[in-house]
């Protein structure tokens, strides 16, 4: 799942919506943020449309949406036929299976990819029961489990275009969950909006959407005013290269509304972008703050409870034991870095649907005046030896 999630970030990439005026819930019919899809309700039918982010302006898969207890309406449009609210699907996705945990629909799931990563806790007690079966990986389902489950859909996570649909040639209905493509935050939740009109939940999706989208403009407002916008990178070298999100993505959204200066904020892409380290060392050596997600399970991790308080396993000592130029950097040597395991945390599974509280995060860490009784959900500042008994303690004597 971590290089899922790591491919995910490579390839993302959508149109910024800059500029677009958010809706509120009085009028809940168009989009507010996200870009990949559109709704378009008729008396009988609801036509869904899923954008293609690989060619500009065309419509990658198209679906009907019928009540199940109403009857065929005359003249439907061509594309995949639905009958809502679905009672039978299959996810690989663990943004999916969180949006239909928030809508309470998990009895609606038979099956799951890559099961031991989805940290959701009904779908790990479904598992547990037998009610969900796990189906492998995406790029290699056991094929002859899914079918025996009899799905109406399957919410895959394609990568390119090539990969979508490939599911239906084993006779099998697709439904390609673009989400990770939308650049502002925002606009990743408003896909729990489209899930809700899949699985009969329109009013709870809604509303659920618009909470946050409130709970999020009062944070960035709070920021709005800041005289100091302390500067900031993130993330670090895999292999050759130093991917890092491009000015436009929605982690450049998230530092800016946080009221960081982001180093790449003039950067035009709305994907990551492969760098050298010299290049980073280059424009990040004197930021402020270094941000940084990671997987990490070890025998001295205590085991994460729900979804509060993970352990921030990753020393300063373990990051230059991984490569010894980290301690170039200013936030390395003023300690000013933050870990997120993600092994430990939850953060892939409640960010999408409440970016919300990753801005309270990255607010606390930037400004922590602005909300001093708030305690970090996510990051943890790193510690600086292994006796650090856990994420919250102070150091021990040794190391100050």
């Amino acid at each position: 799942m971590a290089q899922h999630f790591f491919l995910v970030c490579a390839f993302a990439l959508l149109l910024s919506c800059q500029g677009k005026q958010p809706l509120s819930s009085d009028n809940a019919d168009g989009n507010a943020y996200a870009q990949g899809f559109s709704l378009e309700s008729h008396p009988d039918y609801e036509l869904l449309q899923i954008k293609n982010p690989w060619t500009n302006d065309e419509v990658l898969q198209t679906y009907i949406l019928v009540p199940q207890n109403l009857p065929l309406p005359d003249n439907l449009p061509a594309g995949t036929l639905l009958r809502t609210p679905l009672t039978r699907t299959v996810a690989f996705s663990s943004v999916v299976c969180s949006m239909m945990d928030e809508l309470g629909v998990t009895d609606k799931l038979a099956g799951v990819g890559d099961a031991a990563y989805i940290l959701t806790p009904s779908i790990q007690a479904g598992l547990a029961a037998g009610a969900i079966r796990d189906v492998g990986q995406e790029t290699q389902p056991d094929i002859e489990k899914l079918l025996l489950l009899e799905p109406q859909l399957i919410m895959t996570t394609p990568i390119s275009e090539s990969a979508v649909g490939a599911l239906n040639k084993v006779g099998a209905t697709s439904f390609p969950c673009l989400d990770y493509l939308e650049n502002h935050p925002l606009g990743r939740t408003e896909w729990i909006r489209l899930f809700g009109r899949l699985f009969g939940k329109k009013e709870l999706a809604d509303s659920l959407f618009f909470a946050t989208v409130d709970a999020y403009e009062a944070l960035r407002q709070s920021t709005a005013d800041v005289k100091v916008r302390p500067t900031v990178f993130t993330e670090k070298k895999y292999g050759d290269f130093w991917y890092i999100p491009g000015g436009k993505s929605n982690v450049a959204y998230l530092l800016r509304d946080a009221g960081a200066d982001y180093i790449w904020k003039d950067n035009p892409s709305t994907t990551n972008v492969s760098l050298s380290f010299e290049t980073v060392l280059d424009k990040a050596e004197n930021a402020d703050f270094w941000l940084i997600k990671y997987y990490s399970v070890t025998s001295d991790q205590l085991p994460v409870t729900g979804y509060r308080l993970p352990v921030i396993g990753l020393t300063y000592g373990q990051l230059v034991d991984e490569f010894p130029n980290y301690g170039l950097f200013g936030a390395f040597k003023k300690r000013n870095v933050y870990g997120c395991n993600t092994a430990q945390s939850s953060y892939y599974q409640e960010v999408i649907l409440h970016p919300d509280r990753l801005l309270q995060d990255l607010i606390k860490v930037f400004h922590p005046e602005l909300l001093p009784e708030y305690e970090l959900r996510f990051y943890g500042k790193l510690a600086l030896c292994q006796k650090k008994i856990n994420w919250r303690a102070n150091f021990c004597q040794r190391c100050l």
